[in-house]
Order: C-alpha cells, then structure tokens, then sequence
C-alpha cells in the first residue's frame, strides 16, 4: 500500500508541478522513502486523497497547499500512534481531516469527539495488555496488526448531539488507521476483538487496491450478518469475513490456554455465536453477489476455515 501510494503521488507531483507552479523535488524525498519500503502513516493516504479530489476539482491552489503539507512534515511512520480525538493530539487540519473521513455515511451523522483523560489512559492500559495477550495467544496475527495498524484513535460519541453509538471505525482513505470507543470495550478481552475486527477491514480494502471485493452497486441493499439494516454488498461481505477472523482469534486464544476460567466461558460463548451469521452472509455473497476474482478469493479462504473448524 505505501509503496502504490508513493508511485501514485509521484504520477500527480509530475504531471501537476509546472501547473501548481511548486519546486522541483518538493516531494522526492517522502516518495523515495514508500517506494523503498517505509510505511506511510494513515493521514498520508488520507491526503493523496484530498489531492485527487482537488484534482478533480480542477483546485489548483489546494493541489499545492497539500503538496506542500506532504512536504513540510513527516508522514512515515515507524510504530503504531495512540491518541486521543483531541485538540492537544491533533492539528486542526489533521483534525478536521480525520472526522471528515471517519464520517462514512451521510444518513447517520457521528458527533466524534475526545474521550476524558481518564477514559484514554483506562483504555491505553487495556490496549497494551491487549496487543500482549494477541502476541502470546497468535502471534502470526500479532505481526499481521503490526504491519496494517498505524493509528488507533480513541474517540467517543457526543451523545447529547447524536444518539448514534459506534465500537470502531475504520475506512479505506485513512488506511491504517482505526477509531475505537473505549466506552464500548471494557475489558481486556472485548479490546483485542475490537483489534481484530477493525484491523481485518483494513486488510480487506489493502486487497482492494487494484480492484474492489464486489461489483455490485452501492445502492443496492441485502441483509447483513452483524447489522440489523441493509447494507450494500461491500458491507455484507467485510462483515462475513470479519466474523471468520474473530472466529479465528477467539479459537486460537481458547486453545492456547492463556485465559482465565471466566475469560474461557466468555469466549466460547461468544465463538459460539459466530457460525449462523457467517452462513447467512455466505449464502447473501453467494445468491446475490458480484464478486471479481480478488473477492471470490479472499472470501474462500473465509469460507474454506470456517467449514473446517464449524465441523
């Protein structure tokens, strides 16, 4: 992905720079760093995303403005970032930025904001207890974290100005990134699926790069298997596969024997839960899904764990 992502901006530098009238070599630097393995952090994507839309808007202004954001700070990561939805953690602009993306649906409105100090530094410690129990129970998932997760964001919900609840968020133009509501993930246990579920759609729109999962329309609507209202295909199917993922790491950590006996229960009741709602997103991808040959894929390998290990 970060590789891509400095062979696009590259692409746009080139053919934008006479008109955007900016340096040479503004950005040589940031690109030469993706194109040679280093990881772009979540709001570098984010931004190449503000740059094709100003492209597409002919902005010639916000073409440079932007370039000369990528250029005026870093943008490769080295380690996952906590932090807070908070205005001591984040530029306005970045602020800005952020909501604007995590706001993936116009018809439920979502008043993010920071959580109180206590609140962030309670979930910090669940989280650092999290990412341990996920390296001691399956590690090869540990690595998987590692390599997708740049950023997880700890916001909540104002819920005087929007009754809309959320557990985590993540989307595709602020890849690598995942808001999470520590309000919603008490314990230990409950933040590692949180973990697992956001980072396996980040993993599914790194699949989609080169093309999308389904071909259906986005207007179209089916019923989901981890929400009560229709959603469009490609909800439908990053909810099944995220159900074989979480079916996955809670197997893995029931038989590594690393759970307390009340954790023990708790799991198996949860994985219990799992193998209707995966059938029924099953039989929606495969009745009514237009799938390319990336989503029948990825969604076999789904499907192929989940008939061995329902047996």
């Amino acid at each position: 992905m970060s590789r891509r992502l400095g062979g696009s901006l590259r692409h746009i530098y080139e053919q934008a720079r006479s008109l955007a009238a900016v340096p040479d070599g503004m950005i040589d630097h940031f690109v030469t760093a993706l194109e040679s393995g280093k990881p772009a952090s979540p709001e570098a994507f984010a931004v190449h995303s503000d740059i094709l839309q100003a492209v597409a808007d002919d902005d010639i202004d916000a073409v440079r403005r932007l370039l000369s954001e990528l250029a005026g700070r870093s943008f490769v990561r080295d380690k996952p970032v906590i932090r807070p939805l908070s205005a001591a953690a984040f530029s306005a602009t970045s602020r800005d930025r952020y909501l604007r993306y995590a706001a993936t649906d116009e018809d439920v409105p979502l008043a993010l904001t920071a959580p109180r100090d206590d609140e962030f530094m309670a979930f910090r410690v669940r989280l650092d207890e999290a990412f341990a129990l996920l390296r001691r129970a399956a590690p090869e998932l540990a690595d998987e974290l590692d390599a997708v997760v740049g950023e997880i964001v700890v916001a909540t919900v104002d819920e005087t100005a929007n009754g809309q609840v959320f557990d985590g968020i993540s989307v595709f133009d602020l890849w690598g990134a995942m808001f999470i509501n520590p309000r919603r993930h008490a314990t230990v246990l409950e933040t590692t699926e949180v973990l697992v579920h956001e980072a396996t759609h980040t993993l599914l729109f790194g699949y989609s790069l080169d093309e999308p999962l389904v071909l259906n329309p986005l207007t179209q609507r089916y019923a989901s298997p981890v929400r009560e209202d229709a959603r469009p295909m490609d909800g439908v199917f990053h909810g099944t596969y995220v159900i074989a993922m979480l079916h996955y790491w809670l197997r893995r950590l029931i038989d590594g024997g690393v759970l307390s006996e009340p954790d023990r229960a708790s799991a198996l009741e949860r994985i219990a839960r799992y193998g209707e709602p995966f059938a029924d997103g099953i039989g929606v991808i495969r009745d009514d899904g237009i799938l390319t040959e990336t989503g029948r894929r990825v969604i076999a390998g789904a499907e192929a764990y989940m008939s061995a290990a329902l047996r």
